[in-house]
């Protein structure tokens, strides 16, 4: 800026070229080497893995190939059910279902008649009390039990040839003296246990019976009814011996027996009408076997049995009224008789002969 006079003012604008300068480095690319890949080698590094066993079943402390379900008599006894019957805390387990009323128990949807039971490798068959009432409770005292063992689906052959599943228990073998009286909501049990022959041999009883007919007798009829007879009674008992004949051979001798009854006699007065009803019914259980156990040479193994039973049942029913007149009678006895020999024979630790 310019001032002539103090009157007016020139301004005078000074432009210079502007030179727009970057630098430029050039420089060669770094000669590229090949790069050779290394070869592959593979180290093989041994991993052991714990043995895993995939079955389809549940199981509690044991490791069988089969799905099989496993109790030992502590964890029958600590189940929830009804009445102290370990046919009534089955339906607790995977693959089992039952009802309020009956102890019989269908595994996988099939029928209970599929059912194998066996206790210490004898079948038995319909082990139940009050029949005539869908099999309320079982002839198996659970204090007895040493543990079971349900299998529900893949059995081997040797239990024979029934679909669903099988219920194989087995009993204790008592490890000192002792003597039990108990009650329950359904039965009064008796028992007793010891030791024999400086521990070489082991006995076991056991005696229940049912108290319904007694409720039955307080509970008390109607005035006019007219009443004879008596309610469903009912009673089990078992008895086992071992001894052990030396250090490779032992035999066993049990017994299981079981009786049910109902006897009923009514006659009522129902305008001027005679009215009769009559039912007598009866079931009876009876097995004793034995068993005899052996050990050939140092591989071989050998389990002998022999077994007689017997299962009946006689009902007869009667009801007249109103000119009807209705008879019933079924009447069944079926003798079982077995006679059976196992051989086992191991000639290697990986081999197994059966």
């Amino acid at each position: 800026m310019i001032r002539l006079d103090g009157l007016r003012q020139f301004a005078t604008l000074l432009c210079l070229p502007v030179l727009l300068w970057s630098p430029a480095v050039s420089a060669q690319d770094p000669p590229q080497e090949q790069l050779e890949e290394p070869e592959e080698e593979s180290v093989d590094m041994p991993v052991a893995l714990d043995e895993i066993n995939v079955t389809a079943g549940y199981s509690i402390n044991r490791d069988e190939p089969t799905p099989t379900v496993a109790l030992t008599s502590a964890e029958i006894l600590e189940l929830p059910h009804f009445g102290d019957d370990v046919f009534r805390a089955l339906p607790l387990l995977p693959g089992v279902s039952g009802n309020d009323v009956s102890a019989q128990f269908n595994v996988r949807g099939g029928l209970y008649r599929e059912n194998l039971q066996r206790i210490d490798g004898q079948e038995i068959f319909e082990p139940y009390h009050l029949k005539d009432f869908q099999g309320v409770f079982s002839i198996v005292d659970p204090d007895t039990l040493g543990g079971v063992d349900l299998i529900n689906g893949g059995f081997p052959a040797e239990y024979g040839d029934r679909m669903s599943g099988v219920l194989d228990m087995t009993t204790k073998r008592p490890d000192a003296r002792r003597f039990d009286l108990g009650i329950s909501l359904t039965m009064a049990r008796a028992s007793a246990a010891g030791r024999l022959a400086n521990g070489k041999g082991a006995w076991m009883t056991s005696l229940r019976r049912g108290y319904l007919d007694l409720i039955l007798g307080l509970v008390g009829e109607d005035e006019e009814e007219e009443r004879e007879g008596s309610g469903p009674t009912y009673w089990d008992l078992f008895g086992k011996l071992d001894y052990e004949l030396g250090p490779s051979q032992s035999v066993a001798l049990q017994v299981l027996a079981a009786d049910d009854r109902l006897d009923e006699r009514e006659s009522e007065i129902e305008d001027g009408f005679p009215e009769r009803e009559e039912s007598d019914t009866g079931y009876g259980n009876a097995y004793l076997w034995g068993r005899h156990l052996g050990i050939v040479g140092s591989q071989a193994f050998v389990e002998s049995a022999v077994s007689l039973g017997r299962v009946d049942r006689d009902r007869h029913a009667a009801e007249e009224s109103f000119n009807r007149l209705f008879e019933i009678q079924d009447v069944r006895l079926i003798d079982v008789f077995g006679l059976g020999q196992d051989w086992s024979w191991q000639p290697s630790d990986r081999h197994l002969v059966m």
